[in-house]
């Protein structure tokens, strides 16, 4: 049966939003003394916020110092964002050929809904989303399918129907654990050998390389 719905993650995926992510991260774990070595997000990027924070801060659990951060954080993303979000390509095309196939189109992201909301206004994509999903309304980040099941949810589409496009181990995870297909695409900071033994259903360099199988991908069986 052919696919039914597209369920995008964003940053990474759609959008490279790591640099604004990482100076965000920094300037709140070095607010509290501590110091804050580059890099130190990527083995995380994908998960929920809270959770990153909790491990770059080595806590077993989220106690009232990480709930006092990550408002910080968050804070301070939304002060730089628009400098530093960029689309990548072939990301707006891709969706605007969905919407004209009649496909349904939902972001399912990790990423909070402020956040989300500049990203998509980035994108110019608003008209053609049929639903957005983000980790203020989750409360178990990936791995964990609650992101993907809930996006199904939203747009009235079984998880068998829908194919999940991602750029982190964490999100193919979730996707094949939500019973969906994946397309994994190395544009986030998932090396693709890393992304290649999860054994998506489609592994790419770059949203370009999606829309010239795109029959092929909404057709297959």
């Amino acid at each position: 049966m052919p696919l039914k719905a597209f369920i995008f993650d964003l940053d990474g995926t759609l959008i490279d939003a790591f640099p604004a992510y990482e100076k965000a991260f920094k300037h709140t774990i070095e607010s509290t003394g501590r110091t804050y070595k580059k890099g130190s997000i990527e083995t995380y990027y994908g998960q929920l916020d809270i959770e990153i924070l909790r491990q770059l801060l080595k806590k077993d659990k989220i106690d009232k110092e990480v709930t006092h951060l990550i408002e910080q954080k968050r804070s301070h993303y939304l002060k730089i964002a628009h400098r530093y979000i960029k689309p990548l390509p072939c990301a707006a095309e891709l969706i605007r050929l969905l919407k004209g196939c009649n496909i349904k189109i939902a972001i399912a992201t990790s990423g909070q809904r402020s956040a989300t909301e500049i990203a998509i206004d980035k994108l110019k994509i608003r008209p053609l989303l049929d639903a957005t999903i983000t980790g203020t309304e989750v409360t178990k980040g990936k791995p964990d399918p609650e992101l993907f099941l809930k996006a199904s949810e939203l747009i009235n589409t079984p998880g068998k129907d829908c194919i999940v496009i991602e750029d982190s181990t964490h999100g193919i995870q979730a996707a094949k654990r939500a019973d969906m297909k994946t397309i994994a695409v190395s544009t986030g900071k998932t090396p693709m050998r890393d992304l290649k033994n999860l054994n998506p259903d489609y592994a790419v360099d770059s949203l370009c390389e999606v829309i010239p199988i795109l029959d092929h991908i909404i057709k297959a069986p």
